[in-house]
């Protein structure tokens, strides 16, 4: 399993993806949201962690964008 991790606040974003690849899971980490929209636009994730508050592109406009691109991929929003 493929999974993208966007969260802008490093501590919390390593612990996560440290979490994650301990359950064998293979995790793409970004702390920004143009970033992430770049790579959840062009890589087949499995499954999305967003921040809701990221910098750039906040993570319900990436969610908003990619279902408006058909894009189903599953998605779980952080928020604070």
């Amino acid at each position: 399993m493929r999974i993208l991790l966007v969260e802008d606040q490093a501590k919390l974003l390593s612990f996560a993806k440290k979490g994650l690849e301990e359950q064998g899971i293979q995790v793409d980490a970004v702390d920004d949201g143009d970033e992430a929209w770049e790579m959840a636009t062009t890589v087949p994730y499995d499954a999305l962690v967003l921040d809701i508050m990221v910098p750039g592109r906040d993570g319900l406009s990436i969610l908003r964008g990619l279902r408006e691109k058909r894009n189903n991929v599953p998605v779980i929003l952080l928020t604070a």
